[in-house]
């Protein structure tokens, strides 16, 4: 696999040079698709992994290669000279398929892997909030003090088996296991707006259906609590969907504490996107809020 990845790196120009190929906007996610390979095909099956990369080297090194680290073939001259060999027979297009291929049936290894949701202490209650990417949202609520665990997830959807680079219709969700002696649910939903633009449908530079934007209150006072807060902001794109439909589903456990692994140098996914958008995200809430912090 190793001699793979390197072949994509030295493939990296003739790739880019094909105009129908374009950065990804943010994942319009939803639903993941041979005829004779198409470049762009490829990509829209992929989309997910190719989450902000600006290459696609970056695609593959960023995004897959801590999932499908195996043992080095070749160096780079071999891999090289093999690059100049499929370009002289015009093989590119088969290629890439074939690559695509290959990481396809590592990362499928991967969906049975998903966190587990532990058993809730009497003091303990959950809390579900959706706003834009979970590695974002999950970073911020982590910091709150009297917050316990977040599960990153997939919620708001049919879907029953969802994963990362298939959920349908559900959005990328936080589960928040916050000791309710210590911080209140409205406090948490203090949180949420402090983090969220509620005009857009997702929150940068994440947009589309996966990263829409949704509260999830109980009956009663928290559904009070959300419809008042909501009166703030007309004509909103915030999701109202009640507790007892979120039909969350814990993430792939390589998608958990991603903040917390990527700051600490454990080897996480598309580690530019933590270090540019995740991190940031998580240090502006934490220099503007007036919400009690855990001590670091």
């Amino acid at each position: 696999m190793d001699f793979v990845l390197k072949v994509i790196n030295i493939l990296n120009p003739a790739f880019h040079s094909n105009k129908s190929i374009k950065k990804s906007p943010g994942n319009i996610p939803g639903d993941h698709n041979h005829k004779p390979i198409q470049k762009k095909e490829l990509l829209n099956e992929y989309r997910h992994y190719y989450k902000h990369c600006l290459s696609f080297e970056l695609f593959f090194f960023n995004n897959l290669w801590p999932l499908v680290n195996n043992v080095s073939i070749l160096d780079y001259s071999q891999a090289f000279v093999f690059v100049v060999f499929l370009k002289k027979i015009k093989m590119r297009k088969i290629l890439v398929g074939l690559l695509l291929t290959i990481v396809s049936a590592s990362c499928e290894a991967q969906v049975d892997k998903f966190a587990k949701i532990p058993a809730l202490k009497p003091q303990q209650k959950k809390a579900y909030f959706a706003s834009g990417c979970f590695w974002c949202v999950e970073g911020v609520y982590e910091r709150v003090q009297g917050v316990d665990a977040v599960i990153s997830g997939y919620a708001a959807g049919a879907m029953k088996n969802p994963s990362y680079y298939n959920h349908g219709n559900h959005t990328e969700t936080v589960l928040v296991i916050y000791d309710s002696t210590k911080v209140s649910y409205a406090q948490l939903v203090g949180v949420f707006f402090e983090i969220t633009n509620p005009y857009t449908v997702g929150q940068a530079p994440d947009f589309g259906a996966s990263y829409r934007s949704a509260v999830f209150p109980k009956e009663g006072n928290q559904q009070t609590l959300i419809m008042e807060q909501l009166k703030r902001y007309p004509n909103h794109k915030i999701d109202v969907v009640p507790f007892a439909n979120a039909n969350f589903h814990p993430a792939e456990n390589y998608h958990q504490d991603y903040v917390r692994r990527l700051e600490a140098g454990e080897q996480v996914v598309n580690r530019s996107y933590g270090i540019n958008v995740s991190i940031p995200r998580r240090n502006d809430f934490v220099r503007a809020t007036k919400i009690p912090l855990k001590k670091q």
